[in-house]
Parts: C-alpha cells; sequence; structure tokens
C-alpha cells in the first residue's frame, strides 16, 4: 500500500509540471533562505559562548555625568575600577584589566602596524578561553616587559622561526620578550587581538595622571570574574555606596557623577552599543526583525502550496471520490495528500541545500561576516530536518483534510462545487504574502532613506578630498626631526594642497577626557568633563572650520598654554557669545590656558551622535595622524609620492593612509549591511510572493477559460474580461495595502528611534514602494488573465 502511494505522489508530481514547479521552487527559495538566516542568526548569538566560565565574566561599563548631563557612555572606566572592586565585594573572585593601543611594532628594524595590540593583566588566559600553543596561561604575562602573540603574527613576523625569547620594540620606546603563542582568536569573539602584552609592563610606562588620580581618568577596560551563585544585578546596586565612599568628595565638587553596570560577557556582542568598544558589535533588534523575515519568506512559500493545492481540489475530486466508492478511508486519503506534501518538500529541500551551499560566499560578502556552512554541521542538518518535517505537516494538512472531505455522492454526479472556505483560504494566500511583501519594501526604501540623510548631513567640515596618513609612531631621539621633515617635505608634492598633524583623526572617537576644566573665578561645581584634542596651526585651514571669534594658533604659541573651543564648550565654560571667550582663562591639566579662538561645531564621528563639547589644545608635536588635502583629479600619484617619501624619512616603517570620506561611510557599516539584508531577503521575498500569484492566477484563467469564452461570443472585450478577473485581486491587493502600511509605519518609527538626526516619515514613503510592488504584481496576474482572454472562444467551446 505505501509503495502505491508512493508511485501515486510521484505521477501526480510530475502529471501537473508547472504546479509542482512553482511549489518546488517557492518552497527551495524560502527553505534556502530560512536556512540562510538561522545560520546567520546561529553565528550572531555564538559570540564568547565558547568562554568555559562565561556565566561568570562581566564586562564593567562606565557612564559619567556632569552638572546633571551624561559626558561619557563607555566600555572603558576609570583605572581604579577593578581593584576597588575586588577589594571591595566578596562576590568579585578577580578582575581582568585590558587596554586597548594600536602601536608600531618593530622586529629587526621592520615595522609593522599593529592595531590589535592590548594590554591585559596577567590572569587574562586563565579565564578566557583562548588556548595557548605555547606558555604557561598563569606565567605568560605576568613579568613586565613580556607579551603572547597570536599564531597568524607569529607567522607573519617570525617567518618559521621559533617566537619564543624574540624581542620585539613598542614604538621604539622600550623592548619586550615573546614568552607565549595563543591559536588566533575566533571570528565570534568580541576581542581579537594579535598581541597582547603584559599589563604589569603598562604599569611600568604610565601616565602621570593615572597614578596621582585613579578614579579621574578613564581609559581601562575592566571585567570582573563572579563568584558561583552571586547576583549580578544585586551586586551592582552596592557600587553607587562604594563609588562615593572612593571618589564622593572629588564628584561633589566638581558637580559630577559616575555609575557602573555589569555587562554578561556573551551579550556585548549584540546588545552592548557603547563608545569605545572593541569593535563595531551587532544588533539584537537586527536579529529580530531578521528572524521574522526568515519565518515570513518560510510561510509565504508554504501558503503558495495550500493556496496551488485547495484551488486545484476540483482537478482532484473525482480521484478522491473514486477513491472513497472503492473502500478507502478519509484516514488513507489524509496520508496520501501528506505523502505527496512531503515529496515536494524533501525535493524542495534537496535544491534549497544546493542553493545554501552556493550562495553562502556572496552572503557572507554581503554582510561581511565568516557564516560557516558544511554538511557535516550538525546545526543545518537540524534545521532542514525540522523545516521539511514541519513544512510538510504544516503545508500539508489543510488540503489533506480539505481534499479528504469530499462527498463522492456529490462528485460522481457532477455536482460538486468548491466551497465557500476553500475560496477564503485562497484570498488569504493571496493577502498574507503580500502583506509581508509591501512591510518589507517599504522598510527597505526607508532604510535607504535614512541612511542617504545621514549621509547628507552638513558635518560642519569639508569631508571630501582628505587623505589620512598614521605617523611612524617611533619615538626615538629624531623622531620630532623626521616629522617636521616629513611635514615639510610633503608641500613640495604637486597635489598636496595643506596638511595639519592632530592626534585624533575625524571619524574616530576622541578617547582624551580631560575633567575639572573651569573658569578660575568658578567653584568645583562649575567644571565639566570635556574631550580633548592635540592640534597644530594649520587645523582651521585643512579642517575648513569657521573660526567664530578670536585667531589661529602661530608657531610662536605655547604648547598646552593656548586653546580652541567649540561651541558646545563655548556655553559650558559660561560664556554667551564667541567673543567673550577670547583671551579668557580656563583650568586645564593642572595649569591654566588662554582661549585664543571658538570654532564652530562639528560631527567628530556621525550625525547620528549629539555634540559633546571639546578643547583643541595647541600641541604641534602630540599628533599622530597627518590630515592631508589633495586634488582629487592627483589623487593615486600624490599617495604614491607620499608613501616614497614617507619610507625615505621613516625607513622600515608600514606605511598607512585612507581617504578620509570612506573613513565616515564605517560609521554607518552596520546599518548598510542591514539594509542589504532586507534587501536581498525582500527581493527572494517578493519573487516568493509573484511566483505564487503567477500559479494561483494561470489556474484561476485556466479553470474559467469556458466562462471566458462564452462572454467572447457575447461581445464582451479583451480589456474587460482582464478586469474582471483581476477584480478579485485588486481588492486583494487593496486589503493587505492597508494593514502593510500602518505595520511598517511602526516599524520604522521604532527603528529611526535610535537615530539623533532621522527622517520625518511621510506617507508618499510608503505609498511609493506599494505602487511599485503593486504594479509587479499586477503585471504578473494580468499576463496570465490577458493570454486567457485572447484564446479564440472556438478553441474553448468546440467540445461544450
Amino acid at each position: 500500500m505505501f509503495r502505491n502511494n508512493i508511485r501515486v505522489a510521484f505521477r501526480s508530481l510530475l502529471k501537473n509540471k508547472v504546479y509542482s514547479f512553482i511549489n518546488v521552487g517557492g518552497l527551495s527559495i524560502g527553505i534556502a533562505v530560512f536556512v540562510l538566516i538561522v545560520l546567520y542568526i546561529s553565528y550572531e548569538k555564538s559570540f564568547d559562548q565558547f568562554h568555559v566560565r562565561k556565566d561568570h565574566i562581566y564586562r564593567v561599563q562606565q557612564d559619567r555625568f556632569s552638572r546633571g548631563e551624561r559626558t561619557l557612555h563607555s566600555a572603558i572606566g576609570s583605572y581604579a575600577t577593578g581593584t576597588a572592586l575586588k577589594s571591595s565585594f566578596a562576590e568579585v573572585e578577580d578582575h581582568v584589566s585590558l587596554i586597548k593601543v594600536s602601536p608600531i611594532i618593530l622586529y629587526k628594524n621592520e615595522g609593522f602596524k599593529e592595531e590589535r595590540t592590548c594590554f591585559a593583566s596577567e590572569n587574562f588566559f586563565r579565564y578566557f578561553s583562548f588556548p595557548l600553543i605555547k606558555g604557561v596561561d598563569s606565567l605568560v604575562l605576568r613579568d613586565p616587559y613580556t607579551a603572547v602573540v597570536s599564531e597568524s603574527f607569529a607567522k607573519k613576523v617570525f617567518k618559521g622561526e621559533d617566537p619564543i625569547g624574540k624581542t620585539l620594540s613598542f614604538r621604539g620606546t622600550y623592548e619586550f620578550d615573546v614568552v607565549g603563542v595563543y591559536k588566533d582568536m575566533p571570528d565570534n569573539s568580541h576581542m581579537k587581538f594579535d598581541i597582547i602584552i603584559s599589563y604589569a609592563t603598562f604599569e611600568k610606562h604610565p601616565y602621570r595622571e593615572v597614578l596621582d588620580a585613579p578614579w579621574r581618568y578613564d581609559g581601562l577596560m575592566t571585567y570582573v570574574v563572579l563568584r558561583d551563585g552571586a547576583n549580578a544585578r544585586a551586586l551592582e546596586q552596592k557600587f553607587p555606596d562604594l563609588i562615593m565612599a572612593q571618589a564622593g568628595d572629588w564628584l561633589k565638587e566638581t558637580d559630577q557623577r559616575m555609575t557602573w553596570q555589569l555587562q554578561p560577557l556573551t551579550s556585548i556582542h549584540l546588545y552592548s552599543d557603547l563608545s569605545n568598544e572593541l569593535e563595531q558589535n551587532g544588533d539584537h533588534r537586527y536579529i529580530e526583525y531578521i528572524t521574522l523575515v526568515a519565518i515570513f519568506i518560510l510561510v509565504i512559500a508554504w501558503f503558495n502550496y495550500v493556496g496551488l493545492a485547495t484551488a486545484k481540489s476540483l482537478e482532484r475530486a473525482k480521484e478522491v471520490g473514486i477513491r472513497k466508492v472503492l473502500g478507502s478511508y478519509r484516514l488513507q486519503l489524509i496520508g496520501q495528500f501528506l505523502l505527496e506534501s512531503l515529496f515536494l518538500n524533501l525535493a524542495a529541500g534537496v535544491i534549497a541545500a544546493v542553493m545554501v551551499f552556493a550562495m553562502m560566499p556572496t552572503f557572507n560578502n554581503v554582510i561581511s561576516t565568516q557564516v560557516n556552512f558544511s554538511v557535516l554541521d550538525i546545526r543545518f542538518w537540524m534545521v532542514m530536518t525540522g523545516v521539511l518535517l514541519g513544512g510538510s505537516l504544516a503545508a500539508g494538512l489543510y488540503p489533506a483534510f480539505f481534499l479528504s472531505a469530499f462527498k463522492p455522492s456529490l462528485i460522481l454526479k457532477g455536482k460538486f462545487v468548491a466551497s465557500a472556505s476553500g475560496r477564503w483560504v485562497r484570498k488569504a494566500m493571496v493577502l498574507v504574502p503580500f502583506v509581508t511583501a509591501i512591510v518589507l519594501v517599504s522598510c527597505l526604501f526607508i532604510i535607504y532613506k535614512q541612511i542617504s540623510f545621514l549621509r547628507s548631513q552638513a558635518l560642519g567640515f569639508d569631508v571630501s578630498q582628505k587623505l589620512v596618513i598614521r605617523d611612524s609612531e617611533i619615538y626615538d631621539s629624531l623622531a620630532n626631526q623626521r616629522v617636521d621633515t616629513y611635514k615639510k617635505e610633503m608641500m613640495r608634492i604637486p597635489g598636496v594642497e595643506a596638511s595639519t598633524y592632530l592626534n585624533v583623526v575625524p571619524g574616530d572617537p576622541i578617547i582624551y577626557l580631560i575633567n575639572g576644566v573651569r573658569r578660575p573665578k568658578d567653584d568645583d561645581s562649575k567644571s565639566f568633563q570635556y574631550q580633548r584634542m592635540w592640534v597644530d596651526e594649520n587645523f582651521v585651514e585643512v579642517m575648513g572650520l569657521q573660526l567664530l571669534a578670536g585667531r589661529n594658533f602661530t608657531t610662536q604659541s605655547i604648547p598646552r598654554k593656548t586653546l580652541f573651543v567649540n561651541e558646545q564648550a563655548l556655553a559650558t565654560l559660561g560664556f554667551e557669545k564667541p567673543e567673550d571667550a577670547i583671551d579668557e582663562k580656563v583650568l586645564f591639566m593642572g595649569d591654566t590656558a588662554t582661549v585664543i579662538g571658538v570654532v564652530n561645531d562639528f560631527h567628530q564621528e556621525s550625525p547620528k551622535d549629539p555634540i559633546p563639547p571639546v578643547l583643541y589644545a595647541y600641541r604641534p608635536e602630540g599628533g599622530l595622524f597627518y590630515l592631508i588635502n589633495i586634488e582629487t583629479k592627483a589623487a593615486r600619484q600624490v599617495v604614491s609620492d607620499l608613501e616614497e617619501l614617507f619610507h625615505h624619512v621613516f625607513p622600515g616603517q608600514p606605511f598607512s593612509y585612507y581617504f578620509l570620506d570612506e573613513k565616515y561611510d564605517q560609521q554607518y557599516k552596520r546599518d548598510i549591511q542591514f539594509g542589504k539584508l532586507i534587501g536581498f531577503f525582500s527581493a527572494l521575498l517578493v519573487f516568493v510572493t509573484v511566483l505564487g500569484l503567477f500559479g494561483l492566477s494561470a489556474y484561476t484563467a485556466s479553470v474559467r477559460t469556458r466562462e471566458i469564452g462564452i462572454r467572447k461570443v457575447l461581445g464582451a472585450k479583451e480589456s474587460s474580461i482582464v478586469v474582471l478577473l483581476c477584480r478579485e485581486y485588486i481588492v486583494l491587493i487593496l486589503a493587505a495595502t492597508c494593514i502593510a502600511i500602518p505595520s511598517a509605519w511602526y516599524a520604522m518609527d521604532n527603528w529611526l528611534n535610535s537615530f539623533a538626526l532621522k527622517v520625518e516619515l511621510k506617507v508618499w514613503m510608503f505609498v511609493l514602494p506599494t505602487l511599485v510592488l503593486v504594479f509587479i504584481t499586477l503585471a504578473t496576474i494580468s499576463f496570465q488573465t490577458l493570454r486567457a482572454a485572447l484564446t479564440n472562444p472556438v478553441d474553448t467551446l468546440r467540445h461544450e
């Protein structure tokens, strides 16, 4: 019996080739997209799950407030954090201190620019599960002037030599020995370092201010390890008392406040979007949206199957009637139709697996991740099994029960007609996919408009035609002389218009914060926390800023004694007009400095964030980057000449550059990736939806062929017949639009709330993409109906 059911199911699929192709094609795409998204979501949620003690490790997130306004919302905190927590609370077993740096590392007079470098305390490998290839986890970071390197760094720098015992130089200022090698940190880790230097080394070379006032200065990332049974939320409630006990007097005097929160290690990647993150993290909201997209695409593919199966019920009616007359039970008929559903889903599953394998490189390229696919991956087979079995039941149950319920007495007398419930099901099969398609396409359009809006916003300076070159960072006795030589000689290169020397480039966060800044006549309660940059006399010219009042720096300006302030800093210092601040004194870094100029506000990072108060202190030797205005037409030659000059002035050191406008584009990387994902899957969803409508409209037109023939004989025109056949779909499309637009508006309004600057939602933003989708849909439906309307009535009525 089972063999016979298989034979019948197979013949049924071959008999209805178009029907089978549409169902298999739609299901294949739906399953492939669902599997891709599940693999992507699984990858995003796997971050930091490999650490053995992941449930006990928390990162301390710090906020600072000045005069009631939050001035810092960061992943880094004060240098006193870890020590204070461990010594004050029994719940804290230990803490790990970490400072990210981006130095030039020298080996045998050859320089390597290592962006992924940090100082870390000696217990780093004890709590973070990064396997050591060489070295002992409790010893490798114990002593000063020692470091551990990644396997890939060891291969790149030491070229097959044993790295243990090799000596590297940190910016030419001191040397340290390699005492261990670890496997490269995996892609699904929120931290990825190639060099880890012992924290004891940093303690040998700290900033003076850090030693004098560790509670006042920030720059340390702190992870705490809680003991078994410790409650993180309960521990957080004790932090305010500790902070006030240790630094309360100074905080009160300066009208400041500081808070700490504990972030679970495994939530950092998806739930943390702070300043000074180790890298750009993911976003749990995007995961939630993409999850809904995956479910919708798969459900729509199943809906297409249900819609076509019920639409073709008239063709299967006689088969059901004959089977029942010959003694088939309803349960046997249900089994037969479920078997056909399983056949379709299995065929679709095989094709989907091939599609996933073929699409994976493109998918990873679109979203800039490293989601891996393997036929041996247990996650893949678990998802596929669940989708195939669930799909066979979900998509096959209704048609099975619907078809098996036909009464043979009515069918064999020729009195069977489609039921009202069947017509409602077919309407739902059109309505649900179309609602989903409108929502996704509208959301994609809004995302595009928002990103375009942010890019078009005035940053406060001209970001184009600007080249950034990283300084050598080798601080030997000739460092200042080499910098001066490079700055002077680059101006001789054709195409170089102007240059300035900065310690922070626009597009990067300003990590240098100054507390206690105020006017001498004010008390400590008027002090504020400011961001600080070192600049030279060419800063205003190269940036294209407006000097609202005052005068520019000159080569005779006294370093650290003269300042520019931006408009936000002007207000917090208590000046009403830019002119009022000129030649006024402020307390700055333990001394007094003179404000000689006020510059306009500009977005140091992206327009997403509000502009903070910033102090620009004159220090021509304090830069880390050359910001250069160049002629765009000669960009390639200019870069080549600057590189040649760099290697001449700084022999053996790497030349690193980028264009500033590209840097600003990186600010929108996560949103652009989300837009690409939504666009990619929206296109597939629209295709699956149109494919289902194509099949449904083709079948509807075929069963009304005789009606069309009679109408044409009676004088009906093709246009009126097309309108007649499309009318039901048009009504459903209008209903879907009324449901979809408010839903899309709600979703996009929530998404836009995360931006400081955002587009204003307008009705046309939803109507326009809806009209495009309606046009595609009507074109699909009209193609089938017009084809039926143009059929010669002689051919359709010759057997009547």
